[in-house]
């Protein structure tokens, strides 16, 4: 504005009771004959429930509406950046995959109503477990994925075995409980995403085969 210029921004604004709103603006000079600036003419307008829109569409693009986690998109783009880190600086990374034991029969049983309760209330056990690094995701129907940068093999194990004795303690309407099955693999050199998750899905499956309820290491990592 010193310079005769032209201005655009967003500020935080308060009205005459206190309370604050965002609001966009526009400053713009006005000369006169000879150039010189007589005035300014300013345009502002309330842009408070427009970003509060956009927050909401974009949390919406990032978030699974029923439990809170990230939904898979995301899950998988942050798995790359992660992957992406670890490599540059040489640090730890593993992943967590776990699978609600017979679900589908919950469902067919008790309803979907009940279902969507589980998975809500294992996503908030899971939750608080969580480091502000970390990342927890839904990886689709009753599969969930936690992704634990700078956090070596044995530190993921122990969280899933965490996981899975909180899980199983949990008690629901009608007398509902249910266990959950672990993978569990660290990244390699070699690693990519899709490798990383081909890893911990195998060790899922080890845990289903072994009887469910239990964690299995990735194969090549003592799988146990």
């Amino acid at each position: 504005l010193e310079h005769g210029r032209h201005f655009e921004g967003t500020t935080k604004n308060y009205r005459k009771d206190g309370t604050a709103f965002e609001m966009e603006w526009t400053i713009a000079p006005v000369r006169n004959d000879d150039g010189r600036i007589t005035h300014y003419v300013a345009l502002q307008r309330d842009v408070t429930e427009r970003k509060r829109l956009l927050e909401m569409l974009r949390h919406q693009a990032l978030i699974d509406g029923l439990t809170g986690a990230l939904n898979r998109d995301e899950t998988q783009r942050l798995l790359s950046l992660e992957i992406e880190r670890a490599r540059r600086y040489g640090t730890d990374l593993s992943i967590v995959i776990f699978d609600i034991d017979h679900f589908k029969a919950v469902n067919d049983k008790f309803g979907h109503n009940l279902g969507d309760e589980v998975l809500a209330s294992i996503a908030e056990t899971v939750r608080p477990r969580m480091r502000t690094t970390d990342h927890f995701g839904r990886w689709g129907g009753e599969e969930f994925v936690a992704l634990l940068p700078q956090t070596a093999l044995e530190g993921a194990q122990a969280f899933a075995e965490d996981l899975r004795g909180r899980i199983a303690a949990l008690a629901f309407r009608d007398g509902v409980r249910v266990t959950a099955s672990f993978g569990v693999a660290a990244r390699a050199d070699e690693s990519d995403g899709t490798t990383l998750i081909a890893r911990a899905d195998q060790a899922l499956y080890a845990s289903k085969n072994g009887g469910r309820n239990q964690v299995s290491r990735a194969v090549g990592e003592e799988t146990a």
